[in-house]
């Protein structure tokens, strides 16, 4: 029997939090949410989950930050990271993978769009799993 997956949102917009938990309540994950860049930074080093969607304008600490102390974490490095952000420009998707982000979703988004992104994201997790 196969656990669901942990999927991390970092984003202090609530209404994307509930439209993310609304667009993945049909899949096998459980959804835990940070409001700011340093909690989320805190819940990843604790859970390490199995994916984390992150925004890049945050409280506290920045999506930027962020991403760079977990690419530089070896506990969370291998986790992937999908930007989800407003901040939609190229050369935004270009630095979040320099920084090793996995996917760059502009907000707004469609939900169908983000679960693509994420089944796609889990798809070596079950190949290994």
């Amino acid at each position: 029997m196969s656990r669901n997956k942990v999927v991390l949102v970092v984003d202090d917009v609530p209404s994307i939090v509930q439209l993310i938990r609304g667009a993945l309540a049909d899949q096998a994950v459980d959804l835990v949410a940070a409001a700011d860049g340093q909690t989320g930074l805190d819940l990843a080093r604790s859970l390490v989950p199995d994916l984390i969607l992150l925004d890049l304008a945050l409280p506290v600490m920045d999506g930027w930050d962020v991403l760079a102390a977990l690419k530089a974490d070896d506990t969370t490095a291998p986790v992937p990271v999908v930007i989800v952000t407003a901040h939609g420009d190229s050369d935004s998707a270009s630095r979040a993978r320099e920084l090793g982000a996995s996917a760059f979703i502009a907000k707004p988004f469609r939900p169908a769009e983000l679960r693509r992104i994420i089944a796609k994201m889990f798809e070596p997790l079950a190949a290994a799993g």
